[in-house]
């Protein structure tokens, strides 16, 4: 009997397919688009005038900011979807937390 008859010969070629991969390809894009904006935003702030320097320093801030705040929205919405009701109170009071900051801030 060869090995190719030998139905528990064969050994596998890798892992099996993992059925959850590309469920956040969204959120992976969204991620990395902001990355690049920092990133073109940061060197943008290097090489222009003093004048607009300032801009796009705040400007690649407020990104940094909203950008984990928007993905706590994003999965929270997620959460409520799943009906996952731990987690969608863990997020909203972590919002929660971050507009009383805000709103003390001002």
């Amino acid at each position: 009997m060869s090995g190719s008859d030998d139905p528990g010969g064969a050994v596998p070629a890798g892992p099996p397919p993992n059925p959850n991969r590309g469920r956040q390809r969204l959120l992976v894009a969204f991620l990395q688009g902001a990355l690049a904006l920092v990133a073109v935003l940061g060197v943008a702030a290097l090489v222009v005038p003093e004048s607009v320097h300032h801009a796009l320093a705040v400007a690649m801030v407020v990104v940094l900011v909203l950008v984990p705040v928007i993905r706590v929205v994003w999965l929270v919405l997620r959460w409520i979807r799943r009906r996952d009701w731990r987690f969608v109170a863990a997020g909203t009071g972590l919002l929660a937390v971050l507009t009383v900051g805000l709103i003390l801030a001002h």
